[in-house]
């Protein structure tokens, strides 16, 4: 790395001589002239400013000199070209390679070329015939066609895939990343391309189509780097292991005073226990340490490194053999937390630390009132043991995750992985062990209680998602207990009467044993969430509370909030006769401004005292000088009609699922209609044959460039001479359209354009990649690290505030008497985030009722001030208390956001509001569903997107030989991962587990696989202990897994039995359990098509298929002729040839089996009914798992 850091620069003349003595058919050029002639040669519309593939480029040599002239090609006027031409586009300004050492220039020019030459011999292939369609068509399905659309969906997101983007295109490139990947950066192939299975398979389809290792080899231009800088990066970690494995830190100058100071310091931090703080200045010290102490300083800091392990070892029950591999692990760590103590290697070492000193000296709080109310008998001081176990276990998880900051080598790190996550698992477990219990005896005791197997499964995973919050954020409170209720299929009854209205419902009573039986984990409900709840469940947990939810308060309120804020937010389209009259232009009226700037001013004036009973007098008189004008009431008349006609209209969508489907396809149907009229027809005629032969005629291209585009620059050039209301100057308008004429299509003129067009190319990177990016992401970062930041300084204030044994009685005074204090500013701190700021950065409840709220309280936004103010103004004074106010009303807004987000959630935790079908369940963190995770989509698109950031990640790590970002996108992966399979394994494992039928044993998780566009989980059957071993097929079956996919194809989410495992072993009375789950599994996954049951359509049958965007398309015969089109629109399954209908014995008959698998809803009284039942049918009449073989 050294040599290459010291190696010179190349310049651009000798970087040309060293490509074109490998390939004398390359030129190294500008990368605007290569912009425009792949621009012009594949004849792109518009400014250009998106070329894909524009680093390389392959062109006939006629049609490059066409577009290009010799003196922009660099070429003498006695050089000659090859047929083909290989295009390379140089180094830019702010490309890494221009500051770059020689051979890692080289180097990326061989990578450049190598992929260049690829798409020319792939080219002469197509010129020589070889590559037909259907030969296209067969190595699609060889690597297969899930895999080929992820192949599509990375080359279009990439800006890889040049016109016309058809499958051979499509193949062509990817042969060339492929294999430039496969040479270049063999390591990131499966972050490029996850979704393929068998690579094997793909080298040797490849292997056939071009002599990749001759052209590899002939490709390497003279001193290239044999790797990478990213890839020397990962080949040197090991000699920097190898040669510092057993150092603790480096040494530098000796500096006998700073070693003194260093060493007294790190004396007292031992003796008070702050072992990390104790080691690290050890080690400091020993980089300074006159060379007769080195040793001396250098056994203190291993001493201190044991000391720390062995506390590791008793706080983890570690066994000597792992406490051996903790100080091995931790020994690297240890130099960099002396140079930097707030790096990441020192924030972990004190991660663990912490974890040790929860378990020394446990957890525990001071219960005065208790002890008070106990007359002394009850103890002072209540230990915490379960806070402890969940301190430990948080301590250890901050570590985890702070391990792919960690700059040490790859072996050191992965070891260092292994050790903390292992320790993790068993303090995670061993606390899940112990909380689980008692969650469950808190649901039990407040009539929580299952009485269906789905309830049952329910309540499993509601306990496992309380637990899951534990273990991300050590507590749980009220919020999180509501939540897991709602989205869970657990419900509570309606109330029972006046007692339990005014005690609280089951809700509400769970809040209050929780917070006693997991003291300390469990937050309880503050009043804001205990009050909505109270008041909710009279409007929700009550038959005439639903009645006026349902049919007055939802149809015709919404109507009055969507007609009062579309008036808000469009001011002057819609005119609302309230009291407070909007004026012509979107304004309130004249006569309520200035009566309520008079009374503004009158109270500015009044006593301080006053400020609360002047503000109903403020709005009175405001209202008051309204009610004056004899046109305009509280409500208008018209304003009262509308309300009532779009309430009328909002009763049947809400309660008729038949009319609200027939009023969606009534507008989709407009819809469709105007995107027809508007998009699709012009469309089609502009890529009409017709009119694609105007456009790429010679004529054309004279007229646009000599007529069109001059007359268009003409015109931004005569936008003042059109608003002079004076009358044309048409020879000054032709003079115009002359000269920009003249100078467009003269060489100057086409060299500024370019220029131009190259500076807006940058201009729009710069602002997109970092300007708007970084603006956005910087008003985001700022809001969120608030947040944080706020979240941490009430830990680290909690954190300091808890008693431990040990704490000097001083110490112990001034925790107690400013415990009160904290409790009461923590509270104010929690309402002002929760209620004000975080529906205010919340972009889910933020649009629309935040925003309409914003607009509806701008006008009462002094007065609101000076009221919040006057209570205030005596101990904060006048600018201070104005200011809180000021922010207070500001914020006001967020209070409707929190409580419509309340209110949403609380609808779903009663029995009679549970949806009478199966609903897709929520998985992500962020609440994403299977559908949303794979949708590529604004606020979907979850794995997409982190394999997209992956893949950016490894390119810039392959230039600079940063990682960092690589392991932080995989450990996002990871997380998504872990995600799914918590949902697989408590929606399906459990449930066959609960259902106590399956012989086979018990079905647990195997390995899972995400892809761009795909999720493949495994299910493994354990047979029980005890069960005799399988032997021939049986055994063959019951070891292999259950292989299910879940792909996103064509806007559809498909799922399929991959491989069928150990279900080929079920006996007739197991099959239809599994098939029941799988069922039940897709519903909640929102999946659109289940793969198997089209192939059930065409089984038996000489057909292939695909599937598109709204339709399958299927063929009789290898040849693809004479295609049959089977819509998928949401209705039932009908056959609708739009051309002759092949033989009938190659078609089913038409049936009425909906063949989407989302037109089939699964009812909830059938589905309980299905897992209740002795005798079980299916829960959904059509099977969904198709006999035969496994699937390639």
């Amino acid at each position: 790395m050294a040599a290459a850091n010291s190696a010179s620069r190349i310049d651009l003349d000798s970087l040309r001589r060293a490509i074109q003595s490998v390939e004398p058919a390359a030129l190294l050029i500008e990368p605007r002239i290569l912009r425009r002639v792949i621009k012009q040669d594949r004849r792109l519309a518009g400014l250009g400013l998106q070329v894909p593939h524009r680093k390389t480029y392959t062109i006939q040599r006629d049609r490059l000199l066409v577009i290009a002239d010799r003196g922009e090609l660099a070429l003498a006027p006695g050089d000659d070209l090859p047929r083909k031409v290989i295009l390379l586009a140089h180094p830019t300004d702010g490309d890494y390679l221009e500051d770059a050492p020689a051979p890692d220039v080289l180097h990326a020019y061989w990578r450049l070329l190598f992929h260049a030459r690829i798409h020319l011999a792939g080219e002469q292939r197509i010129a020589a015939g070889e590559w037909s369609d259907s030969e296209i068509r067969r190595r699609i399905e060889a690597i297969g066609t899930v895999a080929f659309a992820e192949i599509r969906q990375v080359l279009d997101k990439d800006d890889m895939l040049l016109p016309p983007s058809d499958d051979r295109e499509a193949y062509l490139e990817f042969l060339a990343i492929y294999l430039e990947l496969r040479y270049f950066a063999p390591k990131d192939l499966t972050h490029f391309f996850p979704a393929i299975r068998d690579w094997a398979a793909v080298d040797r389809l490849v292997s056939g189509d071009v002599e990749h290792e001759r052209l590899h080899r002939e490709s390497r231009l003279p001193g290239a780097a044999m790797l990478s800088p990213g890839a020397r990066v990962l080949l040197e970690d090991d000699a920097r292991r190898t040669s510092s494995a057993d150092a603790i830190t480096g040494r530098v100058l000796a500096a006998p005073s700073l070693f003194l100071r260093l060493a007294a310091r790190a004396q007292r931090a031992g003796a008070i226990g702050n072992g990390v703080k104790a080691l690290i200045l050890r080690a400091r010290a020993l980089r300074v340490a006159p060379s007769d102490r080195a040793e001396e300083m250098e056994e203190a800091a291993s001493a201190e490194l044991e000391r720390l392990v062995a506390r590791l070892g008793e706080t983890l029950d570690l066994p000597t053999e792992l406490c051996t591999r903790w100080a091995a692990a931790l020994k690297p760590l240890v130099r960099h937390a002396a140079e930097d103590r707030w790096s990441s290697e020192a924030r972990l070492l004190y991660d663990l630390q912490k974890a040790c000193v929860e378990h020394e000296r446990g957890v525990y709080r001071i219960d005065i009132w208790g002890w008070l109310r106990s007359k002394c008998r009850n103890p002072l001081r209540k230990p915490l043991p379960l806070l402890r176990q969940v301190l430990i276990t948080k301590h250890l998880r901050t570590s985890a995750r702070r391990i792919s900051n960690l700059r040490v080598d790859a072996p050191s790190r992965e070891s260092l992985t292994r050790l903390i996550e292992d320790a993790f698992d068993r303090m995670e477990d061993r606390m899940r062990t112990d909380l689980r219990p008692l969650i469950a005896g808190v649901l039990d005791q407040e009539g929580l209680v299952p009485t269906t197997v789905a309830e049952r499964v329910a309540r499993r995973k509601i306990i496992e998602e309380l637990l899951d919050r534990i273990v991300e954020r050590g507590f749980v409170n009220m919020g999180d207990l509501r939540d897991a209720l709602s989205m869970n299929n657990l419900k509570m009854p309606d109330l029972s009467g006046i007692e339990e209205t005014l005690v609280g419902d089951q809700l509400l009573r769970s809040d209050r044993r929780l917070a006693r039986d997991l003291e300390g984990v469990y937050r309880p409900g503050a009043i804001y969430l205990r009050v909505p709840q109270s008041l909710s469940s009279l409007a929700f947990g009550t038959p005439v509370g639903r009645f006026l939810t349902q049919f007055v308060v939802l149809p015709f309120g919404g109507a009055f909030l969507a007609l009062s804020g579309l008036a808000h937010v469009v001011e002057g389209l819609v005119h609302v006769g309230t009291g407070i009259v909007l004026e012509g232009d979107g304004q309130l009226s004249a006569a309520v401004v200035e009566s309520a700037a008079a009374e503004a001013a009158r109270w500015a004036a009044a006593p301080i005292s006053a400020g609360p009973l002047v503000f109903p007098a403020i709005l009175q008189a405001a209202l008051a000088t309204e009610s004056h004008e004899p046109s305009h009431h509280a409500w208008s008349w018209s304003f009262v009609v509308q309300v009532a006609a779009l309430g009328t209209l909002m009763l049947p969508l809400i309660h008729r699922p038949d009319f609200r489907q027939r009023f969606v396809l009534a507008l989709l149907r407009l819809f469709r209609l105007a995107h027809t009229l508007l998009i699709e027809w012009p469309t089609r005629i502009v890529r009409s044959p017709i009119v694609q032969r105007i456009l790429q005629s010679q004529v054309y291209r004279v007229v646009h460039g000599y007529a069109i585009r001059p007359l268009a620059f003409s015109l931004i050039g005569l936008i003042p001479q059109m608003l002079d209301p004076d009358p044309w100057d048409w020879t000054y308008a032709l003079n115009v359209f002359l000269g920009i004429n003249l100078f467009l299509n003269s060489p100057i003129g086409r060299y500024a354009d370019e220029r131009f067009t190259d500076l807006m190319v940058r201009a729009w990177h710069e602002l997109r990649m970092r300007v708007i990016a970084a603006v956005l992401q910087w008003i985001v970062d700022v809001f969120h690290q608030v947040l944080e930041a706020v979240e941490r300084v009430l830990y680290i204030v909690d954190e300091w505030l808890r008693f431990r044994q040990g704490d000097p009685r001083p110490f112990l005074a001034v925790k107690a008497a400013f415990s009160p204090i904290w409790s009461a500013v923590r509270y104010v701190i929690r309402i002002y985030v929760t209620l004000l700021i975080e529906p205010q950065v919340n972009p889910i409840k933020h649009f629309p009722v935040v925003t309409v709220s914003h607009k509806i309280l701008l006008p009462y936004s002094l007065i609101l001030t000076r009221v919040f103010a006057a209570p205030i103004q005596p101990f904060l004074g006048t600018f201070l208390a104005n200011a809180f106010a000021g922010a207070t009303v500001l914020l006001l807004p967020g209070v409707f956001g929190f409580l419509v987000w309340e209110l949403k959630e609380n609808w779903r935790l009663y029995a009679a509001n549970r949806s009478v079908h199966l609903k897709p369940s929520r998985i992500g963190h962020h609440g994403e569903t299977m559908i949303r995770f794979l949708r590529p989509g604004f606020h979907s698109g979850t794995i997409p997107k982190l394999f997209r950031q992956l893949r950016k990640a490894c390119r810039d790590a392959g230039e600079t030989g940063e990682w960092n970002r690589v392991r932080r996108h995989k450990a996002s992966l990871h997380h998504v991962e872990e995600s799914l399979q918590r949902f697989f394994f408590r929606e399906f494992c459990v449930l066959l587990e609960e259902s106590g039928t399956l012989g086979i044993g018990t079905i647990t998780l195997g390995d899972m696989r995400l892809a761009t566009n795909r999720v493949e989980v495994a299910l493994r059957a354990v047979p029980p202990p005890g069960a005799p071993a399988a032997t021939g097929d049986a055994a063959r079956g019951s070891d292999a897994a259950l292989c299910l996919d879940f792909e996103y194809r064509e806007g559809w989410l498909v799922a399929s039995v991959h491989r069928r495992g150990w279900l080929d072993q079920l006996d007739p009375v197991e099959r239809p359990v599994v098939e029941g789950a799988l069922q039940g599994l897709y519903k909640i996954s929102a999946v659109d098509l289940v793969l198997d049951r089209i192939e059930l359509v065409f089984a038996g049958k000489a057909v292939t298929w695909e599937l598109g965007e709204k339709a399958i398309v299927a063929y009789a015969d290898r040849s693809r002729t004479a295609p049959i089109e089977i819509p998928l629109h949401r209705a039932k399954l009908r056959f609708l040839p739009q051309r002759e209908e092949p033989q009938s014995d190659h078609w089913p008959a038409n049936g009425s089996e909906p063949l989407i698998f989302s037109d089939a809803p699964i009812p909830w009284n059938r589905w309980v009914h299905f897992w209740d039942s002795e005798k079980r049918a299916a829960p959904s009449r059509s099977p969904i798992v198709a006999q035969g073989a496994d699937r390639s």
